[in-house]
Order: C-alpha cells, then structure tokens, then sequence
C-alpha cells in the first residue's frame, strides 16, 4: 500500500483539582472527577472534522482514568487522565492544544494542569 504522508499524534495529560473531602461531607470538598468527566465527554462528544481525500478523521481518545483513591469514602483532591490525539492535515498541534485548553477553562477555570 502507497499512503501519503502520515497524521499527527499528541497526547494530552489533563489534571483535574478539586479538594479532597469526606463522602459524608461533601460540602466541604470540591470533587474534580465531576468536572473531568464533563471535559473528557465534550472533547469526544463532536467529531473534530470530517477527514480529507487522503486521511481519515481525526480522533481522540482516552486511554486512561486514574485518581489514585485508595478508599470508596473519600473524595479525591485531583483526577487525572491521558489522551492521544491523531490528527490530519486540517489541524496542528499548537491549534489542538487551544481547543482542549477553551474545554477545560469551560468545566474547570483555572483548576486544572494540561501538557
């Protein structure tokens, strides 16, 4: 098989931080797995273009969900998870990097770390 070219990979690890608290008390606590749940589903929830003649859609994908909890009662004080993008022709890495960042600031405004 002859291809043209190859498309882009990145990937995104996106830090989400709440405050750890109680289940009992969750006034006291700001849960961050709400708001990354609420990120990760909007970077997945519209296609980010339709391909071209020589490469098919881009695409993201979660490849992992970790907060470190090791115990059911406690909210965590931050969640984390890793993405890959593979992108074609129609995006840049620099460009992908804004529309995740104009994601995150709408769920999570400045409480959150992205690389």
């Amino acid at each position: 098989t002859i291809k043209i070219g190859r498309r882009g990979s990145m990937y995104l690890d996106l830090t989400v931080h709440g405050k750890q608290g109680h289940v009992a008390y969750p006034e006291r606590a700001d849960n961050p797995i709400t708001r990354l749940t609420q990120i990760l589903y909007s970077l997945k929830a519209e296609p980010m273009d339709a391909g071209t003649p020589h490469f098919p859609p881009s695409n993201i994908e979660i490849t992992s969900v970790d907060v470190a909890n090791p115990t059911r009662n406690l909210i965590p004080a931050r969640a984390n998870a890793l993405c890959n993008v593979r992108f074609n022709v129609t995006h840049t890495g620099e460009g992908i990097a804004a529309w995740a960042k104009t994601i995150c600031e709408r769920y999570a405004p400045g409480g959150y770390t992205l690389t």
